[in-house]
């Protein structure tokens, strides 16, 4: 699906400062104010067409752009993906890593997957059925993350799998947050020396992102019509 807020870019993995926006940027941006700085740039003389793209990137480089959706930069989007690369080498062990850290910080989670006592939470690694709901979890992520440059598809998609969410008896939307630090916590052991300050900031600010856009599914009234409507 597209989206017509979503700023298109290109990069390259072999550059991190390789990234592209094509003209015009989005609708949030000025075309006007856009080329006018072009123009403040070329001291406002006719240039190439070679040339005029050249200086494009070299603006682009030093302008990053924020989507209000999800407060992220267009160079955040481009640095989290290519972390995330590394992330999606390894989905099931960072997604056990993930739910083993939720149950040992919010034990009453675990009653969601039927695991009580010691020897159950152990077993966990052995348990087809937890281990497929946990690849079930991390492609959800995966696909919202790798999918930011359609941000709306990603909202429409997040917000599908918090409606889901209302069939579970006691399910409440808070217990959405509580996946915020065990995802970071499973993300660091994962990408080790390659989790800088900046990507903890970029991943905290995405999964914040995901956590909010599945509660606002979950609350959204249910679609149903009542007697007197039939």
């Amino acid at each position: 699906m597209g989206c017509s807020n979503t700023k298109q870019f290109d990069y390259d993995d072999s550059n991190l400062d390789n990234y592209y926006v094509r003209v015009p940027v989005s609708p949030l941006v000025d075309k006007k104010s856009f080329m006018r700085q072009l123009g403040d740039l070329t001291n406002h003389r006719k240039v190439s067409e070679g040339e005029d793209r050249g200086i494009q990137r070299k603006w682009i480089r030093s302008v990053s752009i924020m989507d209000t959706r999800c407060l992220l930069t267009t160079r955040e989007k481009f640095q989290l993906m290519k972390s995330w690369k590394g992330i999606t080498r390894n989905l099931g062990h960072t997604g056990l890593n993930m739910f083993v850290r939720m149950f040992e910080i919010h034990e009453d989670i675990r009653t969601y997957f039927n695991i009580t006592g010691k020897k159950a939470f152990v077993d966990i690694r052995q348990n087809d059925k937890f281990m497929d709901h946990v690849i079930l979890v991390m492609h959800t992520l995966d696909e919202a993350i790798t999918g930011l440059g359609e941000v709306d598809y990603v909202q429409e998609m997040l917000r599908g799998v918090g409606r889901s969410h209302k069939q579970l008896q006691n399910f409440h939307f808070l217990i959405f947050e509580r996946i915020e630090e065990p995802f970071i916590f499973a993300v660091k052991e994962t990408l080790g020396d390659r989790f800088s300050a900046n990507m903890d900031n970029i991943y905290r600010k995405t999964i914040k992102f995901i956590v909010k856009e599945l509660a606002m599914g979950f609350n959204e009234p249910s679609l149903c019509r009542s007697s007197g409507d039939r």
